[in-house]
């Protein structure tokens, strides 16, 4: 197992398809699950490494992976969304997304709507 392969763990369906995130020369192997988050273990000989289809998964497509050497952390999807939700309870609706996070948004878009008319783009 290496780095970026995908895999399934056998005795873990349920965990998910995963992105092997390093490989060690100690024979530990970090891997982050799309539906867990990360795991790290020595055992991992009851991972399946997928190919083709088996191994397309959105959230790893999409997950950055640190360079060795650098540590970071991953979380799952719904870990991510909890967060946001604690953050702004009611979700995308609320007042408070629209002051954080929206009006500055629409606001520069306008702006730079402005700018690139008035040079004639």
């Amino acid at each position: 197992m290496k780095r970026d392969d995908r895999v399934r763990h056998e005795a873990a369906p349920q965990w998910g398809v995963g992105r092997v995130l390093e490989d060690s020369a100690a024979g530990k192997v970090r891997i982050f699950f799309s539906n867990v988050g990360t795991k790290r273990s020595r055992f991992w000989r009851r991972s399946l490494l997928l190919q083709g289809a088996d191994a397309i998964n959105p959230i790893l497509d999409n997950l950055k992976i640190a360079s060795p050497g650098q540590e970071s952390s991953y979380e799952t999807l719904s870990v991510l969304k909890q967060q946001f939700l604690n953050e702004f309870p009611g979700g995308f609706s609320r007042e408070k997304v629209r002051l954080a996070e929206r009006n500055y948004k629409v606001e520069a878009h306008e702006l730079s709507k402005e700018t690139a008319s008035s040079r004639n783009f």
